[in-house]
């Protein structure tokens, strides 16, 4: 609060940022933790560290967040081993963490420039990174390579 006692620019950005992807942001986490009250930790957490940061630019504020969401979440996932291991996990583990977070990070709304800017990379490489997670997840998806899926969820792109 500043001396007057209204909210600072970068508190009144967070909570702007709180009220549009909020939801995003817990949806994120919850379908990484498996958890409704270890979710809403992480986003709180999330949203603290963008606070402290003082993050100005909503765009790149938007995906900082849902990075900063991701990471917290799969680091609370890999210290908890007690969290249900399923299908989509085995999936997701055959890729490399990066190409993992490209993935997930773009299934939640991310655009691959958003990514590439927080990354400071091009989004060429952000694009072939999710291609390569694609490709791989495509096949056990079909039931084997060059067979289209069966539900249609991965078509290309």
């Amino acid at each position: 609060m500043s001396e007057n006692g209204s909210a600072s620019a970068p508190a009144r950005g967070v909570a702007a940022l709180y009220d549009a992807e909020g939801q995003r942001a817990y949806s994120l986490a919850f379908a990484i933790v498996g958890d409704e009250a270890a979710a809403a930790d992480v986003v709180v957490g999330a949203f603290g560290t963008l606070r402290s940061a003082g993050s100005g630019r909503r765009a790149e504020s938007r995906a900082l967040l849902l990075q900063c969401v991701y990471a917290a979440a799969t680091a609370l996932r890999a210290r908890d081993r007690g969290l249900r291991v399923d299908a989509r996990g085995a999936l997701l583990g055959a890729l490399t963490p990066e190409q993992r977070q490209t993935l997930v990070l773009c299934l939640h709304g991310v655009s691959c420039a958003e990514l590439a800017g927080i990354e400071r990379t091009s989004t060429e490489v952000v694009a072939a990174r999710l291609g390569q997670a694609l490709r791989q997840v495509r096949g056990p998806l079909s039931g084997g390579a060059g067979e289209p899926a069966a539900d249609g969820l991965c078509e290309p792109v």
